[in-house]
């Protein structure tokens, strides 16, 4: 993916989660609950450069 120069905020919402469970990130350790990743979702951050990506690993607890 290429880099672009003020791009507008993104939101990537989850599905497929039961909303009454808690998710917890398994790279930063913050937990959501599974309603807050259903209506909410995650902010995409913004690509500091071309080619990047990234990447959310979520464990059910």
């Amino acid at each position: 993916v290429l880099a672009q120069p003020a791009v507008p905020i993104r939101i990537l919402r989850l599905r497929g989660l039961d909303p009454t469970a808690q998710y917890r990130d398994l790279e930063s350790g913050k937990i959501f609950g599974g309603d807050e990743l259903l209506s909410v979702g995650l902010t995409v951050p913004v690509e500091n450069g071309d080619f990047t990506s990234q990447f959310w690993h979520f464990k059910r607890i």
